[in-house]
Order: C-alpha cells, then sequence, then structure tokens
C-alpha cells in the first residue's frame, strides 16, 4: 500500500504576511514599470537631472550617523563671516545635533583650505586642535590662533602674511611650521618671534633676501629655504642643532658658514651658482662629518676637492655642473646612489673602489664602462648620451635590472650577443625593451659612421615601418574629416535638445500625478 503524508497547513498569521509580502512585491513592481515607462519618454538630459538631484538629496544625509569629529577639513568653501559660530554648527547638527562646545573638545586636526573666510570668531575655543592648515588664501587671525595652546603642527602656507609680524611665541607645544608662499621678502628678529620648541620650519617660496634671524632655543632640526633669492647665509651656520638644510634655487655662491655644522645630515644647494668647493680647514678637521645626503647639482663646479672629507656621504647628486675629475670620490666607502649626468666626465676608473648601487653617468664624454665589472651590488646603471662602443662587461653584474644605453656606438650584434650570454633574465628584458626604444637611434648612429651603407634587412623592415606610419597618418586625416561631421551633427542634435527640454517640466509634473493616482489605486 502506498503512504498518504499529511502536509501541516499554513497558520492565519503566515497567510497574512505571505498576503502582505506579495501586495509589497506587486506595488515595487509597478512602480518600477511606471518608473521605466517615464525614463522611457525622458531625454537624457533629464535623467541626468534627475540623478543630480537624487545625489544631492544624499549628500545632505551624509554626516547623520558620525558621531565623534577629530579629523575635518573644509575646502574651496565661500562661507560668510562667524565661520565658526554659525557654518560649522550648521555641519555639526547633521552630526547629531552637537553644538560647538561638542566639536571644541573633539576635533584635533583642522584644515582650511582656499576658503573665503573674513573672521575665525570662534576657533580659539576648540583647545584641542594640535594640526591646523589654514592655507590658499584663506583669512588669518594670528591673535586668535595664539589661543590655541595645544598646537604641535601649524601650516599657513600660500596666504598673504607679507610684510606682517608673526609672533607665536605663545605656541609653546609648536614643534612644525610652515609659513612657504607668503611673500617674505626678509625675516629679522623684530619681525617675526618664534616658539622655543619649534623642530621644523618651511620659509620656501618667499622673496626673502635675508635670513636674520637668532632663534631661542637649539631644537631646530629642519629647515627649508628653498626657491628664495637668499645670498648671505652666515646666520644659518649658528644653527648647530639641523640635521636638514634645505638651500635650493637661492643665489649662494658659498657655503663656508655652513660648513663647521657637525650634526647636518642632508643638505640640498641645487640650483645656486657655486663655482667650486674650496678645501677649508673646517672641513679638514671634521666639519660636516655626519652629512650622508648632498645635492649640489645645477651649478658650475669644477673642483669637488672637499668631498673626500665627508666620509659618511651615501647619496650624492652632481648633476648639471662642470667636473671631470672623479678622484675625490674614491674616498666615499658608503656612497651607493651617484649622479654625475651632464659633466664632462671621460674616466670612471677612480669609482673602482665604490659599492655602488645606482650609477648615472649620462650626457658626458665616457667611451670606457669596463670599471663597472668591480661594482657586484650595481642595481641600475645610466650611462645613455655618450660615446661607449662595448658593453658586454655588463654581462658580470648579476644585480643589475635596468641598464640605459640610449644615444651611444653600441652596434645591434653587440646587443643580440650580451643577450645569448648573459644569465640575468631581468637584464635581458631590460635591453631588449631598450633596444626596441632606440633602436632607430642606433642606426641612425651607424648610419654616421659607414656615411654610405647598403641597405640591410633591418633597415628595409624600418623603411616598411615608416610607409606604414604614413599610411596610418592618412587615415588619420579621413578619421578627422569623419569627426568634423559627427560635430556638426551633434550640434545640431544639441540645438534640438535644448527646445525639447523646454517641455521636460510639464512632463515631468503628468507623470508625477500618474504615479500619485497608482498609489491611490493600489490602497
Amino acid at each position: 500500500m502506498g503512504l498518504f503524508r499529511m502536509q501541516r497547513l499554513p497558520s492565519t498569521i503566515q497567510l497574512q504576511e505571505r498576503e502582505n509580502e506579495l501586495i509589497a512585491k506587486y506595488k515595487a513592481l509597478t512602480i518600477q514599470n511606471i518608473l521605466l515607462d517615464i525614463e522611457s519618454q525622458l531625454h537624457a538630459e533629464d535623467i541626468e537631472m534627475i540623478k543630480d538631484l537624487q545625489q544631492k538629496q544624499q549628500q545632505q544625509h551624509i554626516l547623520e550617523n558620525i558621531f565623534v569629529i577629530e579629523d575635518l577639513q573644509l575646502s574651496s568653501l565661500s562661507i560668510a563671516d562667524q565661520f565658526v559660530n554659525e557654518n560649522t554648527q550648521l555641519i555639526v547638527k547633521k552630526c547629531c545635533n552637537l553644538t560647538l562646545e561638542d566639536i571644541s573638545t573633539k576635533v584635533h586636526n583642522l584644515a582650511l583650505t582656499a576658503c573665503k573666510l573674513s573672521e575665525l570668531n570662534g576657533i580659539e575655543k576648540m583647545q584641542q586642535l594640535t594640526s591646523l592648515t589654514i592655507s590658499n588664501k584663506t583669512y588669518i587671525n594670528l591673535a586668535l590662533i595664539n589661543e590655541l595652546h595645544n598646537l604641535i603642527n601649524l601650516n599657513l602656507s600660500n596666504n598673504s602674511i607679507g610684510s606682517n609680524k608673526l609672533d607665536l611665541s605663545k605656541l609653546s607645544k609648536l614643534i612644525a611650521l610652515d609659513i612657504s608662499e607668503n611673500n617674505i621678502t626678509k625675516i629679522k628678529d623684530k619681525k617675526i618671534t618664534l616658539p622655543v620648541n619649534l623642530k621644523c620650519l618651511s620659509v620656501r617660496k618667499n622673496q626673502m633676501t635675508e635670513f636674520k634671524i637668532h632663534l631661542n632655543n637649539a631644537l631646530l632640526i629642519d629647515l627649508d629655504l628653498s626657491e628664495n633669492q637668499l645670498k648671505d647665509i652666515t646666520n644659518i651656520g649658528f644653527l648647530q642643532s639641523l640635521t636638514k638644510l634645505n638651500l635650493s634655487q637661492n643665489g649662494i655662491t658659498d657655503l663656508t658658514p655652513i660648513y663647521s655644522n657637525l650634526n647636518l645630515i642632508e643638505l640640498d644647494v641645487s640650483h645656486n651658482y657655486m663655482f667650486s668647493l674650496n678645501s677649508y680647514d673646517s672641513v679638514k678637521h671634521g666639519g660636516l662629518k655626519s652629512l650622508q645626503e648632498l645635492k649640489i647639482a645645477n651649478n658650475f663646479l669644477s673642483n669637488i676637492y672637499d668631498l673626500k672629507h665627508m666620509k659618511k656621504l651615501n647619496v650624492i647628486d652632481l648633476k648639471h655642473n662642470r667636473i671631470s675629475d672623479l678622484s675625490p670620490l674614491s674616498h666615499l666607502c658608503d656612497l651607493s646612489y651617484l649622479n654625475l649626468s651632464e659633466n664632462v666626465i671621460t674616466n670612471m676608473w677612480p669609482l673602482k673602489h665604490l659599492n655602488i648601487f645606482d650609477l648615472i653617468v649620462s650626457s658626458n664624454q665616457i667611451v670606457d664602462i669596463n670599471v663597472v665589472k668591480y661594482f657586484q651590488n650595481l642595481y641600475s646603471f645610466d650611462f645613455s648620451f655618450n660615446l661607449v662602443v662595448d658593453f658586454q662587461i655588463l654581462i658580470y653584474n648579476n644585480y643589475l635590472q635596468t641598464v640605459n644605453f640610449d644615444r651611444n656606438f653600441v652596434s645591434n650584434t653587440q646587443i643580440q650577443q650580451l643577450i645569448r650570454t648573459s644569465n640575468n633574465k631581468a637584464l635581458n628584458e631590460n635591453i631588449i625593451q631598450n633596444k626596441r626604444n632606440n633602436l632607430n637611434n642606433m642606426l641612425n648612429n651607424n648610419e654616421q659612421q659607414t656615411h654610405q651603407m647598403e641597405p640591410t634587412a633591418q633597415t628595409m623592415k624600418i623603411a616598411k615601418r615608416i610607409q606604414s606610419i604614413s599610411t596610418s597618418n592618412d587615415q588619420n586625416q579621413n578619421v578627422n574629416l569623419k569627426i568634423k561631421s559627427i560635430k556638426s551633427e551633434f550640434s545640431k542634435i544639441q540645438k534640438q535638445t535644448n527646445e525639447k527640454m523646454k517641455q521636460t517640466t510639464t512632463k515631468l509634473i503628468h507623470f508625477t500625478g500618474h504615479v500619485v493616482q497608482l498609489f491611490q489605486s493600489v490602497e
């Protein structure tokens, strides 16, 4: 006999829940169909306008669930007076109706960038602020800022402080100050008063011709005076606590005042007017003995004798000078990065005993690169724009990853031979890519050597490639004509769209009424 299994019938409550679920689905599907019907009859501009309105509605509620504000950034705003008293309260009200007292105890980092403020009343109540940025033509009230006694970082860059007095002596906890791009021409004791605990100061990109200030502390370790018009750096020599100094893009001709610094680790004096590094007694007896990074590019140096005394140098940038003698560098055993590009170097052998990782000697007059076989840890080597004819020596550099040999006299045969004999896959791939990028340049060099050369299979390939490029240029002209015709058609369509936009409001009202009627009928 077959078995008869009884099935349990759903309860009345379950049936009611199922009925409500089906009704909700019916309403959703019906509304969706009507909305789809509306969208099918609307123009693209109408739909875009509706999306913009929806996005604005979402943005109005984006801050509703934020309970604690610790980092507030406001940029590119046009705010009227009473910024903190009115507009910030508006933002705070969207954050669970917090008051000004609430936000003043919770905001630690505040950034006002490119805000058209006329007042900062109320900001002095934010006593928990540790980092404040008021930059890009934003109103500054130094009296109110001086009341923020817990500030650690202060950025007042790109404003118009100019000749105004800058007294920040009350900010005893301030460690970092940025007053760059403020049209400051001179810094003197009567004009600027800095906190005693200041460690980092940036006065970059002003119009300073003088830096005559005796700081009341020995804690300043980072000073940026780049992109100014400084010539005399005597007062900087008294800042013996400095470990990082940037004097690039000024009018400096002599570094004697800072030679006595025993703590300086990083020094940037690139883009100045120095013709030599003369040998001073202070250097011979341990001056700049801690220096590890030296950037002195884009000067007029021919004598670098002083560098032999800076034994801890790890990074040197001597690009774009007039250097020919590299013997002073032979004493720098810790050197790992060396940029000697755009000089008049012919001999690299003084570098034989160095442990270099990254070497750039492009745009010189070098013929022989055999010295690189001693650089067993060499990772990157750029000898482009030289007179090298043979680079088979690179086969001995197992760690070499990137090499640039553009604009030399290396033959195609030598390149292929190096690829066949080298076990360094990364180097081989880099050479192949370099070969592809610079094939035309190498052919031009070969043509200069042989004057009149019979066309080889390789040159025939190049000729065919050039011919195909010219053909593609003709095709590009046809494409440009098509683009012009498409633009004219687009302008016509745009005119028609503008006319139809006038009817958009009427359509929206009509369809909105249709949706309301549908809701009433469903209910």
